[in-house]
């Protein structure tokens, strides 16, 4: 009787098995062939897209430039890492010198040195010009000043004259003018002939040692590649050997010695040397000559009778003596560093002996400890060399000895902490405390004093938990002694970092209280906010617990006296520490609270005019932080927490968005952890909670796919949990979004596939769910026949192939019901529908292509859509309906239409490769269907397919 009324219709259903049918606690359910619901595998598919999430979060937080990971990298260094990796370091070095050594005096340098300067910029200068020049130079001066024959520069513009004399050297080298490039050296070398103001001299002295390397290097590069061209090589072997080179080159390298020698000066002649001696590696074989060569500067330079230009002479010789060493892999001995080391402890107790020093040293308005500070740069060089070649517990003792014989200098035992290894100084602790304690050497405060022992015993403290605290007590009184707030929190920094490595929680909270209760003196924060921030981060990074460090009594009052950027930036790395820590997911509501400040700290200064990389970056921090965190089956509290993160982040639509999915995620998890059938009034009502907090939500959500999606899916979840009225809510408020997508064609049609998968598991949810999903698909057919489409556009048909495909599970279920017999017409009556539009729109692309006359370039890719939809439908009937006489007559249509479209595409292509490619993997899958057809149990099937071949 049913036989005959389906009879009646083009299309019945086959009842295939794509589904299991079963039935529990009086209701029926469906489960995949693998044995899943469909809310676990929407369980598994959220993790997977979590997982994805937090790589994309990774991926997108460290995406930063090099100078942005080498400032994160410096940040969770210890103060001795970054000491240490600053060690023998002359871009830094330099840098630092140049900071720190300024002054606001006019410093005089002889006008002659100045007037030979006149011809390097290349222009015709009159005597006339010279003439009016001087005397205008000679009205803005004193009569005193008229007559020492000097000319006055502040700093500024003695930096930028040498740094135009290093411009102007490398520009008159690439002219050929050899000769005045060397005369432009032995003039910025005379700039350190002329001290008249010392606070200045070690930045000039840096400077000028650029212009000497520079000049050192285009010396060296015009023999190397004059070498390199007579041999007709690309390069030289690392460790060429002068014999291997040609004469000519070995010459030319003698040459510029012999001009070298003729400088009649002392001070150019053998700075000019020392920066060219490298060369000597063109003429020199014998392994000792650097050694040996070094050693001979070193006791020449004794020859210089200024001790501030000798010393300095001394540091630019252990700089290239060291640049050398590294090339030549370690083979030159540091016997020169330790001559001129001993040099400066021979000559420092006859500084005030000197009378004509003395007299200078008044006369620059300095003392003598100010004076000897100048010296500071030089032997921290020195020593560290020194200790570079020499580390060892017995030389740190011996220059102990030597600094005890010569009345020991603070400055001098800066240096030694700093280059020394740590455990070395913690052997000789004693012995160093005691110095510290009684010097009253003035070079070096007590407090920088403490500080260098600081940074030594972080890499290596003393033994006993007593002694450790100890060393931190007498440390800590001289550092709060400081009346300097600038002072003060350089050892603080020192010592915090100290006490979190290697004391406990409660150490660290009394050093907090007191630097709390000093930088509120007088709001002295303000004008400390980096080294504040350093002194925070350093906590977040070694201790990172967070629930530990915030329970540190003045951690957050010392959080809040961070201001504007610097708050920002902390900020960053806070939320950044946190969610890239590998420890387990917090509940803790202090934390929580803490962090969720700290996050509306980088959310609220956003307006529209942010940059969009800016606005990804916070987002990711944020979303970091809202994966970490886990109230685990409080989920009432994990609710309210992603309520409070949708109020909180608003202006972030990464944010909106992953708060929606987090809820989504959380209702699964309540329904793993309480079954449809345990469900309490308290479990349903917070689920009704999640549906209507999605529901509220997702509106805010700007991309419509994303907002159709995520209705579409939170529909899915109300409707497996049972709920069936709220998920119909959602759907039509997902089929509303749908149906107002806007854009271009190609747009509309990416984002009607990216929800349609989504839209076929709800029909076949609903259906099973007592509830008829027809509805479901007749909607998206109705939108998709009202919507008007490019008219090459083979979108709208495999729209409607897809929704054949769908209504299958639906008609099973209703099988598995016994309830065949009644919804057979209806569902035929879908499918007969579905045929014939889908049947209707291959005809109207059949009929633009016979007329096509206009765009004969749309034929190849129009006749392969052809193709693509008529394979698609003829796989659809041949799986899911039953072959009759109309069935199995449209099936021989559907195959001629493939097969002559798919033949006709490839005849018409342009790109007969590409084209044959795609139409020999579609005529693949096509033999596989038809040889799966071929033995199918269905006879009138095996009858329909017979003789189709490709």
């Amino acid at each position: 009787m049913a036989t005959d009324k389906k009879a009646g219709y083009e299309m019945v259903l086959k009842t295939l098995k794509y589904v299991d049918i079963v039935k529990e606690d009086g209701k029926t359910r469906w489960k995949e062939k693998d044995g899943e619901d469909p809310l676990s595998r929407m369980g598994k598919r959220d993790q997977k897209a979590k997982a994805v999430g937090v790589k994309r979060w990774r991926q997108t937080v460290f995406e930063s430039t090099a100078e942005e990971r080498e400032e994160e990298n410096d940040a969770k260094l210890t103060f001795r890492e970054r000491h240490i990796k600053n060690r023998l370091n002359w871009k830094n070095q330099k840098a630092e010198v140049l900071v720190k050594y300024t002054t606001n005096k006019d410093i005089p340098i002889h006008s002659k040195i100045v007037e030979d300067e006149i011809e390097k910029e290349g222009k015709t200068v009159t005597a006339a010009d010279k003439a009016m020049a001087r005397l205008a130079e000679l009205e803005s001066k004193s009569d005193e000043e008229k007559k020492d024959g000097m000319s006055y520069f502040q700093q500024s513009d003695l930096i930028d004259h040498l740094e135009s004399l290093a411009r102007d050297l490398e520009q008159s080298w690439s002219r050929g003018e050899k000769v005045k490039a060397l005369r432009i050296v032995i003039q910025a070398c005379k700039l350190l002939s002329v001290i008249k103001v010392p606070q200045c001299y070690p930045s000039l002295f840096v400077l000028t040692a650029t212009v000497l390397d520079v000049f050192g290097n285009l010396v060296y590069e015009r023999i190397y590649n004059n070498a390199v061209e007579l041999l007709g090589v690309k390069t030289l072997p690392e460790d060429f050997k002068p014999g291997e080179l040609p004469a000519e080159s070995k010459e030319m390298c003698r040459n510029w010695f012999y001009k070298i020698a003729s400088i009649r000066e002392l001070i150019p002649r053998i700075l000019v040397e020392m920066c060219m001696w490298k060369c000597n590696r063109f003429l020199e074989s014998d392994k000792n000559f650097f050694t040996d060569s070094y050693l001979r500067f070193a006791k020449q330079i004794r020859g210089i009778g200024d001790p501030l230009l000798a010393i300095h002479a001394r540091w630019y010789l252990c700089h290239k003596g060291y640049d050398l060493d590294l090339e030549l892999q370690g083979t030159i001995e540091v016997e020169y560093a330790q001559v001129c080391l001993d040099d400066f402890f021979f000559c420092r107790p006859r500084f005030e002996q000197n009378d004509r020093l003395t007299k200078f040293i008044t006369t620059a308005g300095i003392t003598q400890t100010e004076y000897v500070a100048l010296f500071s740069p030089v032997l921290r060089w020195l020593i560290e060399l020194v200790a570079f070649k020499q580390q060892t517990r017995e030389y740190l003792v011996s220059l102990l000895e030597k600094m005890k014989d010569n009345g020991g200098y603070a400055v001098v035992m800066q240096h030694l902490l700093g280059s020394f290894n740590g455990a070395h100084v913690c052997n000789e602790l004693a012995q160093i405390v005691e110095f510290i304690e009684t010097t009253e050497d003035e070079t070096c405060s007590k407090g920088e004093l403490w500080n260098a022992l600081g940074a030594a015993l972080t890499e290596h403290p003393p033994p006993s938990k007593a002694d450790k605290a100890n060393i931190l007590n007498r440390a800590w009184e001289s550092a709060s002694s400081s009346t300097d707030i600038s002072d003060f929190m350089k050892g603080a920094v020192v010592w915090v970092e100290y006490a979190v490595l290697h004391l406990d929680k409660k150490a660290v909270n009394t050093l907090l209280n007191d630097i709390k209760d000093k930088l509120s003196v007088n709001l002295g924060f303000q004008g400390q906010q980096k080294e504040l921030k350093q002194l925070l981060t350093l906590i977040i990074y070694k201790w990172t617990n967070l629930d530990v460090v915030l329970s540190l009594d003045s951690f957050l009052p010392l959080l809040d006296m961070l201001e504007g950027q610097i708050k920002r930036e902390f900020a960053f790395r806070m939320l950044t520490s946190f969610a890239e820590s590998d420890g387990p997911s917090t509940k803790d509501d202090v934390v929580i609270g803490s962090l969720l400040d700290i996050s509306r700290s980088l959310h609220d200064p956003l307006t529209s005019l942010s940059e969009q990389d800016e606005k990804n970056h916070i987002a990711a921090l944020i979303l970091g932080f809202m994966d970490k965190v886990d109230y685990g089956k409080d989920y009432e509290a994990q609710l309210n927490f992603y309520a409070e993160c949708r109020r909180s982040f608003h202006k972030l639509q990464a944010c909106i968005t992953e708060t929606v999915s987090s809820t989504q995620r959380l209702m699964t998890a309540i329904a793993q952890s309480h079954p449809i059938k345990s469900h309490t009034k308290k479990i349903a009502v917070l689920i009704k909670s999640c549906l209507t907090f999605c529901h509220i939500t997702i509106p805010s959500i700007r991309d419509p796919v994303s907002r159709a999606r995520c209705f579409l899916s939170s529909g899915y979840i109300a409707m497996s949990l049972g709920f069936l009225a709220q998920g119909e809510v959602l759907l039509h408020a997902a089929f509303d979004v749908i149906n107002d997508f806007k854009g271009k064609e190609h747009e509309v049609t990416n984002q009607v596939k990216e929800v349609l998968p989504l839209v076929m598991e709800n029909a076949r949810l609903a259906s099973c769910a007592d509830k008829n999903g027809l509805w479901l698909i007749n909607a998206v057919l109705d939108i998709t026949l009202a919507r008007t489409w490019d008219e090459y556009s083979s979108t709208k048909g495999m729209i409607i192939v897809e929704c054949m495909q769908a209504v299958v599970p639906l008609y099973q279920h209703r099988v598995s019901l016994g309830e065949e017999d009644e919804v057979s017409v209806e569902f035929c009556d879908v499918v007969s529908r579905l045929t014939g539009e889908a049947m209707g729109e291959l005809k109207r692309l059949s009929g633009i292509l016979d007329n096509m006359n206009t765009a004969p370039t749309q034929h190849p890719i129009l006749k392969s859509r052809i193709a693509q939809l008529a394979f698609s439908l003829y796989y659809t009937i041949g799986s899911n309906c039953v072959v009759y006489e109309k069935a199995a007559s449209l099936l021989k249509k559907l195959w001629e239409v493939f097969v002559s479209s798919l033949s006709d595409a490839i005849a018409v292509s342009e790109d007969k490769v590409g084209a044959d490619t795609k139409a020999h993997e579609m005529a693949r899958l096509a033999r596989l269907t038809v040889q799966h057809f071929s033995s199918s149990s269905d006879t009138q099937l095996v009858e329909a397919v017979r003789g189709m071949t490709i």
